[in-house]
This record gives structure tokens, sequence and C-alpha cells, in this order.
């Protein structure tokens, strides 16, 4: 009970999910939730490509441990004021991480107080989005448990 209820998981629950009747997939289409959080709360979720949350000024707010934001040495407080030398905007945080599906990496211009640094992201491959994705002929259980019950 204690491990499943109230430690971290290092990583996701995908046995349980399978037994569930879905399987986790990442994939560049940003999810409903995703999407709508985004807009209302007027962030940038790059957590699961990059391994950055931050406004849509580019003020950085987390950074996940052992991503590539975090291995380029990037941390909460600084602010991403330029993308590949393009000065930074949602549009162009979203074009420079797809461009990284193809390989290309991302070149940051970084404040820090009144310092700038020049950050070299080493990730390739894209955005990355969560889903759940249902696996044919097994039962849905996640629907089961969600379903409103009749009193």
């Amino acid at each position: 009970f204690q491990k499943y209820v109230y430690s971290i998981a290092p990583k996701p629950p995908t046995g349980e999910l399978r037994r569930a009747g879905y399987r986790l997939v990442f994939n560049a289409t940003p999810n409903r939730y995703e999407a709508n959080i985004e807009a209302l709360r007027h962030f940038i979720d790059s957590w699961f490509d990059t391994g950055l949350q931050m406004g849509d000024d580019g003020s950085i707010a987390d950074v996940r441990e052992n991503s590539a934001a975090w291995h380029a040495g990037l941390a909460p407080g600084m602010t991403i004021v330029a993308v590949n030398y393009r000065e930074f905007s949602p549009g162009i945080w979203n074009a420079a991480l797809k461009a990284t599906g193809s390989g290309e990496r991302m070149t940051l211009i970084v404040k820090q107080d009144q310092h700038f640094q020049i950050v070299r992201l080493g990730y390739t491959g894209g955005p990355k989005y969560p889903h759940l994705v249902r696996i044919p002929g097994t039962v849905d259980m996640l629907s089961q448990i969600m379903a409103p019950h009749a009193r």
C-alpha cells in the first residue's frame, strides 16, 4: 500500500495500465489535457521531451532530473530569451522543438539575473506528449472505474 499510494514512482505504472486495458504511448500531438492546461495557465510543457516547464515568457519553472535540460545546466529562475538565435516566443519554441525530430539541436540564450549564457540543448526527438491507447481484446477497466455509479 505504501509503495503504490504514497511513494513517487520513477517510471509510469505501465504494468498496471496494461492490466487495465491500456498502454502508454508518446507522440507529437498534445493530448486534450496538455493543450487546455497550456492555454489556460499560459505555460509551455516540454516535460516529456526536453524536460522543461516554463512560462509563455520563457521563464523556467521546473526542470526534470536527468533530462536534456538538466544536463545542459538549466534551472528554475533562468529565462530563455532566444531559441536558435531568434527571440523567444511559444511559437518559436514549438518550431525549434519540432525541428529536433529531424536531428537538429536547439541553441538557447538564457538569462539569469543580469548574466547571459549560450546553452546547447542535447535533445533530438521532437515533441512528446503522453497518451493512453486501448489494447484491443482486453477488458477496459479504466472506463469501468471512472463510470458514474447509481445510488
